[in-house]
């Protein structure tokens, strides 16, 4: 890990812990973790307001687990399975709420294309310490361990960590791990439980009860879809973003793409909103007929080429936020089944199609082209922008454009790839 520059060694630090995927090893006490990974961030010159969350499926943990690193002053989540669970949703939160100066510390997995986007694009100084996230955190525990000194040998408790329950959307997060556990095994929490299961199931399925000698186990809930979010704290005059997922909700066959831009914004109107709009289309363009692009850019919707595609939504979100703080709305139109989970403090709506209107193109309307930009190829996280749409176009046919398209296909694909032709 590098050292911390002056404006680093005093700025927040945020440290994301995974624990579903980077357990604690035996031998080691949980409480003494909070103590050792703020040693360590310290030993680098990270100086600032240093905060650390661990996330997971906390029903599956030991309570002398969670007990242990709550009282090492370590944040406690509680993620349905299968859900929040990337490391990446809880960073993307976090951005939201703070300036690009913070720290920002991830372990898990490591993954270059979100130190390339958080990093590289957004402007934080992203960290991954453990190359081989699981191994390497769990060398880095048992050494530390190893090496206690004697003012080491009894953990100190701290009283200022917190909890939060994705599951149930706790606002503001809670004190008190009598209180988690309390929560946890209460009645509302088992219920809202059941909504992340399909309705076939709900009539039988029910959580599997708490186990304070098991070890980590995989819940039931694996692979479901998230329930049906409602819209919240929404400020119907204030600006509202709409994001929508080309790839999973495309422009339906035989229909006019010149007329979804007019159609969005007439839906929009009719259900209150009234302020500011914007409407960008994300995805991986590539994969879009070009008279379906060319007609929905011509309708006032901006094109935004990503990677990703649908993990991507988060991220732009991400960006607009740190741009427009609240009130502000964000309307995600995508399939039902993706995870957007909704941003502190701002209107959320999740449209699951494209909504549809009846009418012919609006020549002045039509004239509306909206903005186009890249973010396969760009320099920073605002894209690389085009003059026009078929600037555009001859960019994502590009040769440069398909090279750089490969850098985001892991390698031994791409090896592999080449070996067959």
């Amino acid at each position: 890990m590098k050292m911390a520059s002056p404006e680093e060694a005093d700025a927040v630090t945020q440290v994301f812990w995974n624990l579903n995927e980077c357990m604690v090893p035996r031998g080691v006490d949980p409480r003494k973790i909070g103590p050792y990974i703020k040693r360590f961030v310290e030993s680098y010159g990270y100086m600032g307001p240093l905060t650390i969350t661990a996330f997971g499926v906390l029903t599956g943990f030991p309570d002398s687990i969670l007990r242990g690193l709550y009282s090492g002053g370590i944040n406690l989540s509680h993620v349905p399975a299968g859900h929040m669970d990337n490391i990446s949703d809880h960073i993307t939160l976090f951005t939201e709420t703070e300036p690009a100066q913070a720290n920002i510390i991830s372990i898990s997995e490591p993954d270059p294309g979100l130190s390339s986007w958080f990093g590289h694009m957004m402007g934080y100084n992203f960290l991954q310490p453990f190359s081989s996230y699981h191994v390497s955190f769990m060398n880095f525990l048992l050494e530390a361990a190893s090496s206690d000194s004697e003012e080491d040998s009894e953990a100190e408790t701290v009283d200022s960590a917190y909890w939060e329950c994705f599951v149930c959307n706790r606002d503001p997060p809670a004190k008190g791990f009598e209180n988690l556990k309390t929560h946890l095994d209460g009645e509302e929490h088992q219920e809202l439980m059941l909504n992340w299961l399909p309705t076939s199931q709900r009539s039988y399925a029910s959580p599997p009860p708490r186990n304070s000698d098991s070890h980590l186990k995989e819940l039931p809930f694996m692979s479901i879809p998230l329930p049906p979010t409602e819209p919240t704290e929404i400020d119907h005059k204030a600006v509202t973003c709409v994001f929508w997922d080309i790839i999973k909700c495309p422009v339906p066959p035989g229909s006019d793409a010149r007329l979804v831009g007019p159609s969005i914004k007439r839906f929009l109107e009719t259900s209150g909103y009234s302020g500011p709009l914007t409407i960008t289309a994300v995805g991986v363009l590539t994969q879009v007929p070009i008279d379906i692009l060319r007609g929905v850019c011509s309708s006032g919707i901006a094109l935004v080429n990503v990677p990703y595609g649908s993990g991507d939504i988060q991220l732009l979100r991400a960006v607009f936020a740190k741009n427009n703080p609240p009130p502000a709305n964000f309307v995600i139109i995508s399939d039902p089944d993706s995870d957007f989970p909704p941003a502190p403090r701002y209107g959320h709506l999740l449209l699951p199609s494209l909504p549809t209107d009846v009418g012919e193109p609006d020549d002045d309307k039509c004239s509306e082209t909206g903005a186009c930009s890249c973010h396969v190829c760009s320099a920073g996280y605002l894209g690389h922008s085009f003059q026009n749409f078929e600037d555009f176009a001859t960019h994502l046919s590009s040769r440069a454009h398909q090279r750089r398209m490969l850098d985001y296909v892991p390698r031994n694909v791409r090896v592999s790839g080449q070996r067959r032709t």
